[in-house]
């Protein structure tokens, strides 16, 4: 279910868990089309951006990517 993915990526974030994963999958983000810098939130898939149709899915990347059963929304991780 969605939302125990984002209990756990916030409780993995502050608890400091998978960060090896995060550090892989935060550098695929980083060079994607939908990425974008917020200036409290850090990376976000924005949702104001698309690719092939797909809109970004919103998400605070820094709790997205330590959450082992979140997957990227263009398939990239």
């Amino acid at each position: 279910m969605f939302n125990s993915q984002i209990i756990s990526g916030y409780t993995n974030l502050i608890t400091n868990k998978n960060e090896g994963l995060a550090e892989k999958r935060i550098e695929i983000c980083k060079n994607c089309e939908l990425h974008e810098e917020h200036p409290i939130l850090g990376i976000i898939c924005s949702s104001k951006k698309s690719k092939n149709g797909v809109s970004g899915c919103g998400c605070v990347m820094a709790a997205k990517v330590r959450s082992k059963e979140s997957k990227c929304i263009l398939n990239k991780w």
